[in-house]
């Protein structure tokens, strides 16, 4: 494979995953379970942005507090940052 054709690949893969998340977010939205005061295509690369950063942590306890935090950052806020 070349360098090129493995860059195709990634990105539509990358994009697919991004698809998904925000389809799951989306529907997690409308059920109450996620905040539904941003739009779900920019919760989705939130959470792949930050869940990225796991690639790079020391320790386990870091992975564990940066889910942690992930998931906290998705949930229903009690004062809605967008109208």
């Amino acid at each position: 494979m070349t360098p090129d054709e493995l860059t195709a690949v990634t990105t539509s893969a990358e994009r697919a995953l991004h698809q998904l998340i925000r389809d799951l977010l989306d529907e997690a939205a409308h059920a109450g379970q996620v905040r539904d005061d941003i739009p779900p295509a920019e919760l989705a690369t939130y959470c792949l942005h930050a869940l990225n950063a796991a690639a790079s942590a020391d320790s386990a306890a870091a992975i564990h507090r940066l889910l942690a935090l992930t998931g906290a950052a998705i949930q229903p806020p009690a004062d809605p940052i967008c109208p």
